[in-house]
Parts: C-alpha cells; structure tokens; sequence
C-alpha cells in the first residue's frame, strides 16, 4: 500500500514524551493498528534506564518494569539472549509476579505506593 510521506509518532513508554518512530517520504507498507502500543523509548530514557536493564511491557495494557540484567538472566533463563533494543513483550503475570516478589524482598518500586513502594 503507497502511504505517501509518513512521520510516526508515539510516546516513550518511560516518560511519555513523543518519540518520532517513522520518518519517510513516499513510503509503502502498513500503518500500525490505531491505538497500538509500540515498544519504543526516548534516547534520555534508554540512556537513564536501559543501559543495564531490560524494559519488560504488556502489549494489551501498557504496564511494565524495567529490570537490571541480572534479574532478566535469573527470571528467562541464562541462555535466553538480552533483547534487542532491551525491549521485550511480555504477560501480566509476569510482572505481577515480579512484582509480588519484589514487595516481599522489601525493594522499592517507584510508582507503586509510597516512596518505599509500599
């Protein structure tokens, strides 16, 4: 399908702040789905967060985590490689168990209750 000029437009999944997905004259293909969530992260963010992490998203929801590597490592599987982008889909359940065991360990999640994450 010939879409013409395109700029794609999404917000960071982090800060919200628009990020420019797409920039194309005459470009040809399929357009994502109205309202589709798009895995994509502003430089300042991938700079402050997935550096030594990986961003873990539900598609359906838009909730998600950012884990430091070692926990991706130990929750996957020592062979499952970082993904690329350091960006990868993921199920609900996963997180809520993420972060059913961080509250028992007593770590703090910003974003989730107080200032301790209780």
């Amino acid at each position: 399908m010939k879409l013409g000029d395109v700029t794609l437009v999404k917000d960071c999944l982090v800060c919200h702040r628009e990020v420019i997905l797409l920039a194309r004259k005459n470009a040809v293909g399929e357009l994502p789905e109205k309202g589709s969530i798009l895995p994509q992260v502003c430089e300042e963010c991938s700079n402050k967060y997935l550096a030594t992490g990986v961003l873990l998203c539900n598609p359906h929801n838009g909730n998600f985590v950012v884990i430091k590597d070692e926990l991706f490592k130990r929750i996957f599987d020592e062979k499952t490689p970082i993904p690329p982008k350091r960006i990868a889909w993921t199920e609900q359940e996963v997180l809520d168990n993420i972060f059913r065991n961080a509250k028992e360990q007593g770590v703090p999640i910003p974003g989730m209750g107080d200032e301790n994450g209780q």
